[in-house]
């Protein structure tokens, strides 16, 4: 089944889930501005059992509403038509997703996921004076609706995309997408125009998972609504799939980048969130869920990222090894091929001169010749070895990750050395950091032989500042025809203290591209190689430039999307030197 065949099924799928007529009338009416308060309270009594929904979750401790609300018209008095006609509609797809989920416990997951990201938004929202929190809510409950509908047209299709993804960390919109053509956004948005819903709504469910492309969007109410779904989403995947080690770490720098909230605000919510599940869950009559201890998923998260932590140190540490065994192989293969070979020419010279008068010592000539041609051989098979232990260390497998928490973890790891050399390290991380696939592992090894080079060139009393940003660069790209997207890294050292040799070394080795000349014994040459090496592999560009008073700054691209092939190198203005 094609995807244009899918979207022409689920506009004609009989059993599509269908909105109570109260909501679709409740949304027609609200359009006209002549609408009044009485005319929202007339159609929401006209379904006695919405009605009795309502009062009673507007009266719960999830709203907090001072006095009691006893008629549909006093509830409108005290939030506000807009508030009332959210609160109908979420309470609509709740019952829907309820009785969905209640059928199908395989869809269990998606139900729980749903609530606690609605939650979770709300929370945010309300946080930072959002003025429409119920908006943001059913935002939350919408946004992954298009699961139910790819439930809805092969349940045994399904069951196969949520084993894949049954730990909460796969792309599920890929795996989705090798299923049936299309993933759950592109269902949901489907849907949304078949219940003709608002289309800040139709591009929630769109965008949601998608923050590069929200912040790009000049339309604020889809940008603002997306970034909250977005952290009640990852909120839902901590309580529902389990803590990775980086989930609640990118909650809160995400929390922090988009809204400035600080992590013990993100704590507070976190908690929260839990609590009033448990309140909705009792209010508004929706069951009990397999809920998890928010302190058991602070727990698991700190054990979890000290696992990380811990795999991240040892692969620096066995990259370290490798560099050190590398040199001493390299310098004892240097010294044992230049004597055999040596060894070659004298026997070979011995040979030329006393052949014709000393045929006695001919055999053991050859001989020699023979053991000294067969040491070369194992010296250039070592070298060979060595050669391919670098390019299985240069194979990358890209991961989403948080470019941000690494970089944060690589200048923890240095602070020793950095505090030893006395160098001062100053960083601004305060443009957004964008989630795209790298190797965390390799990039980090990159990184970090940058950072070495730097405090190298910046010496004792040095300064070393790195500055990160999301820039546009002339080139193709799906949103930005003639435009692409990249992270940009720079390393910029200041001071006085680094070898000037050393710097003119430098200087001449990048001025040559993919040549690496020995530089003094305090710089690490084969760090210069790999850092450039992991780079480009993962389709990007490392370049220096150098400023009037002779200080480098290591300037990284990467390209943000992997949707497609790399892209070609980036070049960025000032032809600038290529490592």
């Amino acid at each position: 089944m094609t995807r244009e065949e899918i979207l022409d099924l689920v506009s004609k799928m009989d059993n599509l889930p269908r909105l109570p007529q109260v909501a679709i009338k409740l949304m027609e009416i609200s359009m006209d501005d002549q609408t009044s308060a009485k005319d929202i309270a007339d159609i929401v009594m006209e379904d006695p059992a919405i009605t009795a929904y309502l009062l009673k979750l507007i009266n719960s401790p999830f709203y907090g509403l001072r006095e009691k609300v006893t008629t549909v018209s006093h509830g409108i008095a005290l939030l506000g038509v807009e508030v009332v006609k959210n609160v109908v509609l979420s309470l609509a797809v709740l019952d829907i997703m309820k009785s969905r989920a209640a059928n199908n416990p395989a869809l269990r997951n998606y139900w729980e996921h749903s609530l606690y990201t609605a939650i979770a938004a709300r929370l945010f929202a309300q946080q930072v004076g959002y003025p429409a929190p119920e908006k943001v809510f059913i935002s939350g409950l919408l946004a992954d609706l298009g699961s139910l509908i790819l439930w809805g047209i092969d349940p045994i299709l399904y069951r196969k995309v949520l084993k894949k993804d049954d730990n909460g960390r796969g792309d599920r919109s890929a795996v989705e997408k090798a299923f049936f053509g299309l993933d759950h956004t592109e269902a949901g948005m489907a849907l949304a125009q078949v219940w003709n819903l608002p289309e800040e709504y139709v591009g929630v469910i769109s965008l949601h998972h998608n923050l590069d492309i929200l912040g790009e969007l000049d339309d604020e109410v889809i940008r603002t609504l997306g970034e909250f779904v977005h952290l009640g989403s990852v909120v839902a995947s901590i309580f529902i799939s389990g803590e990775d080690g980086f989930k609640t770490v990118y909650l809160k720098s995400t929390a922090a980048s988009l809204f400035g909230l600080q992590e013990k605000i993100v704590d507070a919510l976190l908690l929260r969130s839990s609590r009033q599940l448990e309140s909705l869950l009792v209010d508004a009559d929706l069951g009990p869920l397999n809920k998890k201890s928010y302190f058991k998923i602070l727990q698991d998260s700190n054990k979890k990222l000290g696992e990380n932590n811990l795999k991240l140190t040892r692969s620096l540490m066995e990259h370290e090894r490798m560099k050190k065994v590398r040199k001493e192989l390299l310098s004892m293969v240097s010294e044992d091929v230049k004597s055999p070979l040596s060894a070659i020419i004298g026997y070979s010279s011995h040979l030329l001169d006393n052949l014709p008068t000393k045929r006695s010592e001919l055999l053991a000539s050859l001989r020699e010749i023979y053991d000294s041609g067969k040491k070369s051989l194992s010296m250039i098979n070592e070298w060979t070895k060595l050669m391919e232990m670098e390019e299985t260390a240069l194979q990358v497998s890209p991961t989403r990750g948080d470019m941000g928490l690494m970089l944060a973890e690589l200048l923890d790891m240095i602070a020793d050395r950095v505090e030893k050399k006395g160098i001062n390290i100053t960083h601004d991380f305060s443009s957004p950091m964008p989630t795209f696939p790298f190797d965390e592992y390799k990039l980090g090894h990159a990184f970090i032989n940058l950072l070495e080079l730097a405090m190298t060139l910046a010496g004792k009393g040095g300064e070393i500042s790195l500055k990160s940003d999301v820039v546009t660069i002339p080139g193709e790209s799906q949103s930005h025809p003639g435009q692409k997207r990249i992270f940009e890294l720079r390393i910029e050292e200041h001071g006085t203290a680094g070898d000037d040799s050393q710097r003119t070394a430098l200087r001449s080795t990048l001025k040559r591209p993919g040549k690496i000349t020995r530089f003094s014994d305090h710089l690490n040459d084969s760090g210069v190689y790999l850092a450039r090496s992991i780079i480009n592999s993962h389709g990007g560009q490392v370049h220096v430039e150098w400023g009037n008073e002779g200080n480098a700054s290591f300037v990284v691209h990467l390209p943000i999307s992997w949707s497609s092939p790399p892209p070609d190198n980036v070049v960025s203005a000032g032809a600038p030197e290529q490592l």
